[in-house]
């Protein structure tokens, strides 16, 4: 087959449950209208070509289609280059299905609305669309890619490529779209088979967010390696904040299920909001940049809400409004790196175009 395949999968933020959603409770998570799109062409030769903004690669195909333990996989993507890690390991998960070996090479070629330094979910995002391009491969139609099985492969890669670490969150929005409520289920054996994910039809559209960058973004695995740190000799109080965030998130699930009104709607979002921004300083993750940035915004008669979106320190703060309308930053702002990044809620989630 020679013919090109076009993927694209969208980015996400998460509006609710950051860090109680990697201890198995549950969190809100939206997917953006900001993409990564993926051109497939197969080859006929064994060798496999990556070519992005962050850089070129080739390798061969047999690196990643020989069946291996979990651990032998893990070690093959240590030897990768970072930047590529989550390509690669997208490839090594299309490589160990049975019915869906890959058989010859093939270029790809990947763009993005986003840079990969801004708290877009990037990783989830390019690991789906590259994912659905390999299965889309093997398919005529793209009702035959079942979206079950591209999430549990793009969920897989994304543990093997962060040494087993990563709640699926954002991969669940790259694959399904919209507001997703989505609960991990830790304690089963074939976690990774199992997580209940729905996408949510609020009673109102679609509450408007604004997403603010802070200049800087902390990897995610150091910021979990400070909780951890942080609460090393108070695993009971750590649990209780996971659990109290849990309830911000069901709050949260509520509003946007169960309110026709907009306002009412909101204004109980906001309240779950303003709740876990409070439980995100009690982790350690907030800091003088993020609660400057937040104070700011919340003086704006248009904004609910502000808290932080991931992880934390640094990154990302979303913003809940009842208009479209951006908040304007100053002049100090642009100074310090912390700009205003359009972004939308958006139904689509992964998309092959014919």
């Amino acid at each position: 087959m020679s013919r090109l395949i076009h993927t694209s999968a969208p980015g996400s933020t998460l509006l609710l449950g950051e860090h109680a959603v990697l201890a198995g409770e549950a969190a809100l998570v939206c997917a953006l209208d900001k993409r990564i799109f993926v051109t497939l062409k197969p080859r006929n030769d064994q060798s496999i070509s990556i070519n992005s903004e962050l850089g070129y690669y080739q390798c061969p195909l047999s690196l990643f289609t020989q069946p291996n333990t979990k651990a032998q996989l893990q070690d093959q993507l240590k030897n990768t280059p970072a930047k590529f890690r989550f390509v690669l390991a997208a490839i090594q998960q299309a490589g160990q299905i049975n019915n869906n070996r890959l058989q010859l090479g093939f270029d790809l070629t990947i763009r993005a609305d986003f840079k990969a330094t801004v708290g877009f979910g990037s990783s989830a995002a390019v690991t789906v669309a590259v994912l659905g391009a390999l299965l889309c491969r093997t398919q005529q139609k793209q009702q035959e890619v079942n979206l079950n099985l591209l999430f549990n492969l793009a969920y897989r890669a994304i543990r093997a490529a962060q040494n087993n670490q990563g709640s699926g969150a954002d991969v669940a929005a790259s694959v399904y779209g919209g507001l997703v409520h989505y609960q991990p289920q830790l304690s089963s054996p074939h976690a990774q088979l199992q997580q209940h994910i729905q996408t949510l039809k609020p009673k109102f559209h679609y509450p408007h967010i604004h997403l603010i960058y802070s200049g800087y973004k902390t990897p995610t695995p150091i910021v979990i390696a400070h909780v951890t740190e942080q609460f090393k000799n108070k695993p009971n109080e750590l649990t209780a904040i996971y659990q109290a965030i849990a309830q911000c998130t069901q709050q949260g699930l509520q509003a946007l299920s169960n309110n026709a009104d907009v306002i009412e709607g909101l204004t109980t979002l906001a309240t779950a909001m303003t709740t876990q921004q409070a439980l995100m300083t009690k982790l350690g993750v907030n800091n003088d940049t993020l609660q400057n940035i937040i104070d700011y915004l919340t003086t704006d008669r248009n904004i609910f809400a502000a808290k932080i979106s991931g992880s934390g320190l640094g990154d990302c703060i979303i913003a809940l409004s009842h208009t479209a309308t951006p908040p304007q930053l100053t002049a100090e702002h642009a100074a310090q790196g912390i700009q205003y990044l359009p972004a939308a809620i958006c139904p689509t989630g992964f998309c092959y175009d014919h």
